[in-house]
């Protein structure tokens, strides 16, 4: 194996191994968490609780402006300014962050019924505006160390914050502060000041400056590829996100505390999905968007490890839920398992759209661009219109089923426009596993 491939291949294998450890300790932490709350809140303010976690997650993620993404094909081309442009980044993520969450604090209170009861907390406008940036920064984080092949941090910054947030909790809730349905919020947000400001000081000081060596000498200008990944990003937002606060909205807190635990499971191997993802943004940015025999297969190993992942959580479903209740197992395991099958579709829609991604920064493929915008949008659109029909004779399971069949549709239609190497070719070295179905566009 050639020197840039045994690289590669050293370098997917431990972004793929720090990603999928971090994954599995971020949902033990996570279920371990929701038994907590679970056990300690009512079902009405558990559901209030994660509509506002899941609130500040959706500001969040729009104040990040497609970052998280569009990093592992932007920071290759910058070279010795990757570190002016990491900067650049993360000042225009802030500054959205704070004018975000703000300006969420001080309306959403005011018109949404749901969130009337967070006015009786003291500073409550101030600690959100305070909150977004920091979790935007948290979130980034990830990508960028995915791209400088510094993936191995990840476990660790990930298992922190799942421990202290998991001993947060119960903590606030022994001293008596109110209300509970904040303290979830509180308890997230709140481990993050200890873990942002060291690993982004280790990212600038060293990190950074370190892996501009590895990438690419030249590259071309960014693209109108980076306008149409951030509208796709919106899409994927609107379709994701928003999920348990229409479900609260339409359901109320009760009904839809069952749609919420299985979805934040959901939504930590998607998070998995999507670091993955990065990893393979990045090393096919150093093949100038090329599928090397190391990326093609790091690609069907995570399918097949995801497809292995998908059954066996559908099998252990009502086992999973019964932690948390009888009420939560009778009414969440069919959410859970529909969830749960939507797992290695959209693990082939990100993968495809990460390909995409890689070939649109390195300049090949015309029009490349414009499919992770449509792809996002059959997702988005096909979740909303199905899920939405579907919630007023299935409640919580007609969204669960609109999310797996629009995520099933754009994998279809993905596949048959990046034409991912098979699976028997990505394990023959001696094929080049070059496609050349995205060089022309749709």
């Amino acid at each position: 194996m050639p020197d840039g491939h045994l690289e590669a291949h050293r370098a997917l294998t431990r972004g793929g191994v720090a990603f999928i450890s971090s994954s599995v300790l971020t949902t033990l932490s996570g279920l371990g968490y929701w038994l907590i709350a679970a056990h300690m809140m009512s079902r009405s303010d558990l559901g209030r609780g994660s509509s506002l976690l899941s609130a500040l997650l959706t500001v969040s993620a729009i104040a990040q402006l497609n970052y998280a993404r569009a990093l592992p094909g932007l920071l290759p081309r910058a070279r010795t300014d990757a570190r002016r442009m990491l900067a650049v980044a993360y000042a225009r993520v802030i500054c959205a962050s704070l004018i975000l969450g703000l300006g969420f604090a001080l309306i959403a209170p005011r018109v949404d019924r749901q969130f009337h009861y967070v006015l009786s907390f003291p500073f409550f406008a101030i600690l959100f505006a305070i909150a977004v940036p920091l979790l935007s920064l948290f979130t980034l984080e990830d990508a960028v160390l995915a791209t400088v092949r510094r993936s191995v941090i990840v476990p660790f910054e990930n298992a922190s914050f799942g421990i202290l947030k998991l001993l947060l909790l119960p903590a606030l809730v022994v001293i008596g502060m109110r209300p509970l349905s904040f303290l979830i919020a509180i308890s997230w947000v709140t481990p993050l000041i200890i873990i942002v400001v060291p690993l982004n000081i280790y990212l600038f000081a060293r990190a950074v400056p370190q892996a501009a060596a590895t990438f690419p000498s030249s590259m071309p200008k960014e693209g109108t590829w980076v306008r149409y990944d951030f509208a796709g990003y919106l899409f994927w937002l609107l379709g994701t996100l928003p999920l348990p606060v229409l479900t609260i909205t339409i359901l109320g807190p009760t009904r839809s505390a069952a749609f919420y635990v299985p979805f934040s499971i959901a939504t930590a191997i998607e998070v998995m999905i999507l670091n993955l993802g990065n990893t393979l943004t990045s090393e096919m940015s150093r093949t100038r968007g090329r599928f090397s025999p190391p990326t093609a297969i790091f690609v069907w190993r995570i399918w097949v490890l995801l497809g292995l992942l998908s059954i066996c959580l559908i099998a252990i479903a009502p086992y999973v839920l019964a932690l948390f209740g009888s009420q939560y197992e009778a009414a969440g395991t069919s959410i859970f398992r529909v969830l749960m099958v939507a797992i290695v579709p959209r693990s082939v829609l990100f993968f495809c759209i990460a390909a995409t991604r890689a070939r649109t920064a390195a300049g090949r493929g015309r029009n490349s661009g414009v499919i992770i915008l449509v792809l996002q949008a059959v997702t988005c659109l096909g979740t909303l219109g199905f899920g939405l029909i579907a919630m007023r004779s299935m409640g919580s399971l007609g969204m669960a089923l609109g999310f797996t069949l629009a995520s099933t549709l754009a994998a279809a239609i993905a596949v048959f426009y990046v034409r991912p190497p098979s699976f028997r070719s990505a394990f023959r070295p001696d094929v080049s596993h070059e496609s050349t179905a995205a060089e022309t566009g749709p």
